[in-house]
C-alpha cells in the first residue's frame, strides 16, 4: 500500500508510451509527406524561375496548352529536318544517275566508233595473227637448229671454267705431294736417329741390381746416355702420324684432280660436237647462236 502511488505512476507512463508508439507511424508519414511537399514546391519554384516573366504566374492549364503547342512545333521542325535530309539524298542520287548516264553515253559513243572501224581493225588484226604464226613457225625451225649450238656454247663455257679448276687442282696435288715427301723424309730421318740412340733408351730403363734385358748383367758400370738430338718413341710416332696425314691429303687431292680432269674432258668433247677440225672458242660458238 505504501508504494501504490509509485506503481500507479509507472502504469500511467507505460500507457502513454503505448499510445505514443501507436501514433508514431502516422507522425512519420506526416513528416515524409511534408518533406515531399517542400521538395515539390522547391522544384516548382525552380521551374517557374526558368519561364519568361509573362509566364511566371501562369496557371497549369495555360502551361499545358503552351507545352502542347511547343511539342507540335518540335514535331514540325523534326519533320522538316527529315524532309531536308531526304531532299539531300534525292539530290545525291540524281547527281549519281546523271554521272552514270553520261558514262553510258560515252561508252555508247566509243562502241559506235569501234564498230565503225571494225572492218579495218579486223583486217589489221588478221594480218598480225598471220605474221605471228609465220614467225612462230620460223622460231620453231630455228630452235631446232639453235639447240645443239647452245648446248655446245654452254659446254665451252663449262670447259673454260673447268680449265681453271684443273690448274688449281694440279697445283693443290703438287703441293700435297711435296708435303707428303717432306713428311716422309722427316719421318725417316727421325727413325734413323732413334735407331742410333736406342742404346740410350735401353739404358734409361736399367735399374740398379736388376739384370739388363740385353746382356743379363746385374751391374751397369757405364750406361749409355742420350746424345745430342736424341729422338724418343713419342717423337717418332708423331712424325709417322704426320706422314700418314699428308699421304691422305695427297690421295684426296689426286682424286679431286682426276674428277676435275674427267669433267673438263667431257665438257671439251661436248663443245667440239661433230666438228673434228679443232677446239672451238666461246666467241666462235657465240657467233653461231
Amino acid at each position: 500500500e505504501e508504494r501504490r502511488p509509485e506503481h500507479d505512476s509507472c502504469q500511467e507512463q507505460l500507457e502513454r508510451a503505448r499510445k505514443a508508439d501507436r501514433v508514431a507511424p502516422a507522425l512519420e508519414l506526416r513528416e515524409e509527406a511534408e518533406r515531399a511537399y517542400r521538395s515539390a514546391s522547391e522544384a516548382l519554384d525552380r521551374a517557374r524561375r526558368l519561364l519568361p516573366d509573362e509566364l511566371t504566374g501562369a496557371g497549369a492549364d495555360r502551361l499545358a496548352v503552351l507545352e502542347r503547342r511547343f511539342q507540335q512545333e518540335l514535331y514540325a521542325l523534326e519533320a522538316a529536318r527529315e524532309a531536308e535530309k531526304r531532299s539531300a539524298r534525292i539530290d545525291e542520287e540524281r547527281a549519281r544517275l546523271n554521272r552514270e548516264a553520261q558514262a553510258d553515253e560515252e561508252l555508247i559513243r566509243e562502241a559506235d566508233a569501234w564498230l565503225a572501224d571494225w572492218d579495218t581493225t579486223r583486217t589489221a588484226l588478221k594480218e598480225r595473227i598471220d605474221a605471228s604464226q609465220e614467225a612462230a613457225t620460223r622460231a620453231e625451225q630455228l630452235a631446232g637448229q639453235l639447240a645443239p649450238a647452245r648446248r655446245r656454247l654452254d659446254a665451252a663455257r663449262r670447259r673454260d671454267a673447268l680449265a681453271t679448276d684443273v690448274r688449281r687442282a694440279e697445283e693443290d696435288h703438287t703441293a700435297a705431294r711435296e708435303r707428303e715427301l717432306d713428311a716422309r723424309k722427316f719421318s725417316l730421318d727421325l727413325r734413323e736417329r732413334r735407331l742410333r740412340g736406342i742404346a740410350a733408351e735401353l739404358a734409361a730403363e736399367l735399374v740398379a741390381g736388376a739384370p739388363c734385358t740385353v746382356c743379363g748383367s746385374a751391374e751397369h758400370p757405364a750406361p749409355a746416355s742420350p746424345g745430342e738430338g736424341h729422338v724418343d718413341r713419342a717423337a717418332e710416332e708423331s712424325a709417322l702420324a704426320a706422314q700418314r696425314s699428308t699421304e691422305e691429303a695427297r690421295s684426296r687431292a689426286e682424286q679431286e684432280l682426276g674428277l676435275v680432269r674427267e669433267r673438263h674432258a667431257t665438257a671439251e668433247t661436248e663443245a667440239r660436237g661433230d666438228d673434228a677440225s679443232g677446239t672451238p672458242t666461246v666467241a666462235e660458238l657465240r657467233s653461231l647462236v
